[in-house]
C-alpha cells in the first residue's frame, strides 16, 4: 500500500514551476510558451547528439545545440529504434554514441518544436509520419 500512496503523491505533485496561482496565470504562461517556441525542420542526419554536463543533448544542423525534455528524449529514442528504458541505463557518453550510430537518414526533414526554459529546449520532435488530426 505505501508504494501506491507514494505513487499517488507523485502523480498528483507538481514542482513549483509548473503550479500556477489561476487559470489567467496558467493561460500566460502557455502564451509565453507559445511566443518561445519555434518549428524546425531538420533533416535526421543533421542530428548530433552531445554531452552538455552530465545530460545528453542534441544539435541541430547550423540551428544550434539544444537539451530535451523527456517527451522529446523518448521521440528521438523511438526514431533510433532503441528502448527509452535501455538509454537511461547508459552513461551520458555511451547513449551519445549510441544515437550517433542508430539515428536514421532520410530524404523528409523532421519537425523539431523548440523553446527556452532557462535554455535551448527541444520540445518535441515528429517525424514524417505524423500528422495532426
Amino acid at each position: 500500500m505505501a508504494n501506491l500512496t507514494q505513487a499517488s503523491r507523485e502523480l498528483f505533485s507538481r514542482p513549483p514551476d509548473e503550479r500556477f496561482e489561476s487559470l489567467d496565470a496558467l493561460l500566460e504562461h502557455c502564451r509565453n510558451q507559445r511566443e518561445l517556441s519555434r518549428d524546425r525542420w531538420q533533416l535526421p542526419q543533421t542530428f548530433r547528439p552531445h554531452v552538455h554536463g552530465d545530460r545528453l543533448g542534441l544539435a541541430l544542423g547550423d540551428d544550434g545545440a539544444f537539451l530535451m525534455n523527456d517527451w522529446s528524449f523518448t521521440q528521438l529514442c523511438t526514431m533510433a529504434g532503441i528502448s527509452k528504458d535501455t538509454m537511461n541505463r547508459l552513461s551520458p557518453d555511451t547513449a551519445c554514441r549510441a544515437l550517433q550510430e542508430t539515428l536514421p537518414t532520410a530524404d523528409k526533414p523532421v519537425q523539431i518544436l523548440t523553446g527556452v526554459n532557462g535554455h535551448a529546449l527541444i520540445r518535441s520532435i515528429h517525424g514524417v509520419s505524423y500528422t495532426r488530426l
